[in-house]
């Protein structure tokens, strides 16, 4: 299988994460990997035309995509090396900066999805992004010095009533952007380089990239052969079970009913609907298309 697997641990900006899935602080973190199925699943089935994925959650802070199409699992590894490198956003390991460069194609389709589904406002208040102790993480993206002092100066001049407000100190750090009193020579020149591009709403798509966007590990998506946890296998650490997640009802999935060992040795039927979807909603599938190729090879 190609598989792409996504960490935590790996966003930009986590800053309540537990192992417990039962626990309130992981539960507001849950939907960085919610947000990396709804954009990733997307991007696989439109863009590359694949049809069998199965995602997994790890059974402590991740989720793994196996896509089992033929053709995807046949892939050298150059070709996987591209379509990792099509679905990465390369900054988001701190290196990136937001200066209003236009974003390629599938990534401004990935901001436009996250922004209209309200997952960029749910991880917004849920970690409080913009709070004073937090802020950091966000206005460290900014490429210019000039811009970032402004923005932290206006977000510190918020009312005291509306401080813990985040998507009034959104709109404000985004009023900024559209908006800078001082008009630094960094963007002028990128005003001068891209003549009728909105220049604040492109930094307004790379911050929200950063802060929601999955990084991948590319060297499990690179080898054929790496070692990754089979569905339904217990996590050694938490006693979680690494069951199958669908990716079409993800966004009103209760993380606290992922089982446990404990909890199926008390009561097996917990893990039926992951049984369930498991079988009917990927094996299922990919049995009938190697069943459909078998039948269109023998006609003549």
């Amino acid at each position: 299988e190609f598989v792409l697997d996504i960490d935590l641990i790996d966003f930009g900006c986590v800053f309540t994460s537990q192992n417990n899935p039962r626990d309130p602080s992981f539960q507001s973190s849950w939907t960085f990997l919610v947000t990396a199925v709804v954009v990733l699943d997307r991007l696989l089935r439109e863009d590359f035309g694949f049809q069998h994925l199965l995602w997994v959650w790890s059974g402590m802070k991740g989720v793994h995509c196996w896509v089992a199409d033929e053709r995807a699992r046949v892939m050298p590894f150059q070709a996987r090396a591209a379509v990792v490198d099509y679905l990465q956003f390369h900054g988001k390991r701190g290196q990136h900066k937001a200066d209003g460069t236009p974003l390629d194609l599938p990534l401004q389709r990935s901001v436009d999805i996250i922004t209209r589904l309200g997952l960029f406002d749910k991880i917004l208040v849920e970690q409080e992004l913009l709070r004073p102790d937090r802020r950091g993480c966000v206005l460290q993206v900014l490429h210019d010095g000039c811009l970032r002092q402004e923005v932290e100066c206006a977000l510190d001049s918020v009312a005291p009533d509306l401080k813990k407000d985040q998507k009034f100190l959104w709109k404000t750090l985004c009023s900024v952007l559209k908006n800078p009193r001082n008009d630094t020579s960094r963007l002028k020149a990128k005003s001068r380089k891209w003549k009728g591009v909105d220049l604040a709403g492109n930094m307004v798509s790379h911050l929200v990239l950063h802060l929601c966007y999955p990084v991948l590990d590319a060297n499990v998506s690179k080898a054929p052969c790496h070692l990754l946890k089979m569905p339904f296998a217990v996590h050694p650490k938490t006693k979680y079970i690494s069951v199958p997640l669908n990716a079409e009802e993800i966004m009103d999935f209760d993380p606290s009913k992922l089982p446990t060992l404990e909890g199926v040795c008390a009561d097996s039927s917990s893990l039926q609907p992951f049984v369930k979807h498991f079988k009917q909603h990927f094996v299922r599938s990919v049995h009938m298309a190697a069943v459909h190729k078998i039948i269109s090879s023998q006609s003549p």
